[in-house]
């Protein structure tokens, strides 16, 4: 694998090393090598099957694992301008079916590398403000509230999402801003198909709303 050009490795060639680096398989200085590739790759799926060989469970892990934010300035700037990079590229980009990764799925591995999701956050917030930047992010944002709206509604898991996302991404989304912007995502698309899951996703975010300012309430949450 070290012998070919960094650029043209295919998925299948780190289809081990991302479960066995530095653990079992090299050091940090080859991780570091390989990484960028790596990043590439998921940050570019193809359509047909979206990583290959390659989980960005694993490979946000062994961020993690190598300790990337006590890396030398420049480096951890790179990762975080990476991470940046990456989210915003998610955000437009259609979910198109099952071999794309739900948000959610990928809220939960960024929040496992990076902490705080707060920043990224902020950043859907204003992509669902910003109308011109099309429908996606708030037809995104209507499968999160399906998809952890739905559990969390649930009597046996009322205390946390499914995916296992951090407490503030709770609050963020059963918020008053986000149920605003999903009544205003409607209205602005409302003839575009599928925007019922729209109108159906804010109705489920003031159920959670209304469900967590119970909890409170109650001591609960």
């Amino acid at each position: 694998m070290g012998a070919a050009p960094l650029d043209q490795l295919p998925p299948e060639a780190f289809k081990t090393y991302q479960m066995k680096a530095m653990t079992t398989w090299g050091t940090l200085r080859d991780f570091k090598h390989f990484l960028p590739r790596m990043l590439d790759i998921i940050g570019t799926p193809a359509r047909s099957d979206p990583f290959g060989e390659l989980d960005p469970f694993f490979i946000f892990g062994k961020l993690d694992y190598a300790s990337w934010t006590s890396w030398l300035a420049d480096e951890r700037s790179a990762v975080d301008s990476y991470f940046n990079a990456l989210w915003s590229v998610l955000l437009l980009r259609p979910d198109e079916g099952s071999w794309a990764w739900p948000i959610s799925r990928w809220l939960r591995d960024l929040s496992s590398v990076r902490g705080t999701l707060t920043p990224l956050l902020h950043q859907w917030e204003a992509d669902l403000a910003d109308l011109s930047r099309g429908p996606t992010p708030a037809f995104h944002l209507a499968r999160l509230v399906e998809d952890e709206g739905q559990d969390f509604l649930s009597p046996r898991s009322r205390h946390g999402f499914r995916h296992g996302h951090p407490p503030h991404v709770l609050e963020w989304l059963v918020s008053d801003s986000i149920g605003q912007r999903l009544m205003d995502a409607f209205f602005a698309w409302h003839d575009m198909p599928g925007a019922e899951a729209l109108s159906e996703a804010y109705e489920r975010q003031q159920m959670c709303r209304q469900l967590v300012d119970n909890l409170r309430r109650n001591g609960e949450l």
